[in-house]
């Protein structure tokens, strides 16, 4: 038999990318498995990409900055036929590969699974980077925060410094943190009023998956 060369579309409505597991692509097979929505489009505002380092050339980027068609080139050895587009400092990267949208500044580089930007392992992630350009070093400990709740945005107007605690504080009241957002166990029991119990760090326990455990405990001592 011959191998399959068509890909199926990921099942969920309006996503257009290739499925990866679970009928599901990469980046929404990742949202399944934390338990975080899958409603949201995996890049909030708009699909921009950067376009190619080869300068006057305006077709998106594919792969190492450039098109397509210059990456051919440059992977079989051959003449790019144009100039390089090679950033002296972060602050030519930043405008390189942001784009003004909406009021935010969006990074269309490299993104996480988490959606936000990526500068590779000198600079970390682009909107870390966007606040030390504008507000100097980053002390050790600080987590950078948005205010809009947009992880790509690289705005420094949008961005604010706090702690771990202030990050998943946001985390939970922007409906981002996973364990909050999973309504069964890992048992499948849910997450109801009557089924759970909130222990006093917050964290929560089935009730049914306790009372289980325990009728199996007294059942290996009456053995």
């Amino acid at each position: 038999m011959g191998r399959r060369t068509s890909k199926q579309v990921c099942k969920m409505t309006g996503c257009e990318c290739n499925q990866n597991a679970r009928g599901l692509c990469k980046a929404h097979y990742i949202r399944w498995w934390r338990g975080t929505p899958s409603d949201k489009p995996i890049r909030q505002l708009g699909q921009d990409k950067p376009v190619c380092r080869v300068l006057c050339c305006e077709r998106p980027s594919t792969a190492r900055g450039l098109c397509k068609a210059h990456w051919q080139r440059w992977k079989k050895g051959r003449p790019l036929g144009g100039t390089i587009f090679e950033p002296k400092s972060l602050k030519e990267y930043l405008q390189h590969y942001a784009l003004r949208m909406q009021g935010h500044l969006i990074w269309c580089g490299t993104l996480d699974p988490a959606g936000y930007g990526q500068l590779g392992k000198k600079h970390g992630r682009a909107h870390r980077a966007a606040w030390k350009l504008a507000y100097g070093p980053i002390p050790r400990g600080v987590f950078i925060l948005h205010r809009c709740n947009i992880p790509p945005c690289v705005e420094p107007t949008h961005l604010y410094s706090g702690t771990h605690t202030d990050n998943m504080r946001d985390a939970v009241r922007a409906g981002n943190n996973y364990n909050i957002n999973k309504t069964l166990c890992p048992q499948g029991h849910p997450y109801d009023e009557e089924n759970t119990y909130t222990a006093p760090n917050g964290g929560r326990h089935c009730r049914t998956c306790n009372r289980e455990s325990q009728e199996r405990y007294l059942q290996r001592g009456s053995a």
